[in-house]
């Protein structure tokens, strides 16, 4: 883990980390941000979790045909 104990405004910023997925296999991608958060860097305050699919999740009447598989997280589908 590396923290960032000396920095006085870090419970005054929005922090956003973003995984984009571009394969059939977008699933497994999304999850991607929190594991840098879980092992690796503590920001000492909320995450915001985001995605970004290039292909659109709708199907032809545009409703969303995997809302089942959608992270917890902003996400941006194409």
């Amino acid at each position: 883990m590396f923290p960032f104990l000396k920095d006085t405004n870090q419970n005054n910023m929005q922090i956003f980390l973003a995984q984009c997925a571009t394969g059939k296999n977008w699933q497994s991608k999304q999850h991607e941000t929190i594991k840098i958060t879980n092992h690796y860097i503590d920001f000492k305050t909320q995450v915001n979790y985001v995605f970004f699919m290039p292909y659109d999740c709708r199907d032809v009447e545009r409703n969303f045909s995997e809302e089942s598989d959608v992270f917890d997280g902003l996400f941006f589908d194409g």
